[in-house]
């Protein structure tokens, strides 16, 4: 962690010390405490990723030795005889080229919590902006990494809040070939998580579907309304014991099938965001020339991706008010 000792969380503009725990932004490279960027849930400094605006080390050159080496990736400080970064093993541009990497590979700072092992810096081009890898349990992720034709900053720029989470899945699935990954979300929350996604044709497709499940449930709640009210108010209506009876197991199978469809979901959802993700970007990216202000581009990636709160709230509280007015029109056709 030693290169942000001194250095301004982006979040509550704290000095690290040299025992605190950093989250660096994959996309623009700003530093957080980790209790910041949990409590954040993003990066802070997330409204200029769209403008491509990168963090900048307000304390680097002030801090800079003048004979010491400033990586063109991270901006760590190196000593002035390094070759290679000994954060995230860029070759320094001012080392020699006719001498090689050091035996013991790079040094990673013992609070990024590297799942990786020690290993021969890997090369990579000089970028401006100092930004940091992103680390996953398969290797890292750099803002330029490919996934399909498109960055690591597009997505990250497209997806929004949690784009972390997506990216190390997404690097997980380009690396093992694996189409499952449990995303937990979309399973307690279903439709209304596809709709905060702004993936409308699943959120529809699932509503449809749950609705449909749900028949055999329905006709049970009717008649185990009338039994309700005949047998603990002893209100004068007749009610069908054997349709009861009858009904039970298929609410188990309607239960069941409704259990298997939200895991379904919930295992294929990165997946099926994924390649929703992908699309959506190449479209995008039909309407606009690359220039060198790249800034409308990732304007319309920030509009057209990222989230829907709004609508996704409106569908959860309008299927809780939907089901207790269900139960409520009900009872209340029985009793008069």
């Amino acid at each position: 962690m030693g290169k942000y000792t001194g250095v301004p969380c982006a979040y509550c503009n704290k000095e690290f010390t040299e025992n605190d725990d950093v989250v660096v932004c994959p996309i623009c490279g700003a530093p957080h405490h980790r209790e910041c960027y949990q409590k954040c849930g993003h990066c802070a400094n997330e409204a200029n990723h769209a403008s491509g605006k990168e963090w900048q080390n307000p304390k680097q050159k002030q801090d800079q030795p003048p004979n010491g080496q400033l990586c063109p990736r991270c901006g760590a400080i190196n000593p002035p005889e390094g070759i290679f970064c000994q954060y995230c093993g860029t070759k320094l541009v001012g080392s020699d080229p006719s001498q090689t990497a050091p035996s013991g590979g790079f040094q990673v700072p013992p609070h990024h919590h590297n799942p990786i092992p020690p290993q021969q810096p890997e090369q990579r081009p000089p970028q401006a902006g100092g930004n940091a890898p992103l680390i996953t349990p398969v290797g890292k992720v750099y803002p330029d990494d490919s996934f399909d034709g498109v960055s690591a900053k597009e997505i990250s720029i497209f997806v929004g809040p949690n784009a972390r989470y997506f990216l190390t899945n997404f690097k997980i699935m380009q690396a093992t070939g694996r189409n499952m990954t449990l995303n937990w979300p979309s399973f307690f929350l279903n439709f209304c998580y596809f709709a905060y996604r702004k993936m409308y044709g699943l959120t529809m497709a699932a509503i449809t579907a749950l609705l449909v499940i749900g028949i055999p449930r329905l006709l049970y709640i009717y008649e185990f309304c009338k039994y309700y009210l005949s047998a603990y108010y002893n209100y004068p209506i007749t009610y069908n014991a054997s349709l009861i009876a009858s009904l039970e197991p298929w609410l188990m199978a309607s239960n069941l099938l409704q259990f298997v469809l939200l895991l379904v979901l919930s295992l294929f959802f990165n997946r099926y965001y994924y390649k929703y993700v992908i699309k959506s970007i190449k479209k995008i990216r039909e309407n606009f020339a690359m220039t060198i202000d790249n800034r409308p581009y990732y304007n319309a990636l920030a509009r057209s991706g990222r989230t829907n709160r709004g609508l996704a709230v409106t569908l959860g509280l309008g299927a809780i008010a939907l089901y207790f007015l269900l139960i409520f029109t009900i009872v209340y056709n029985l009793m008069i």
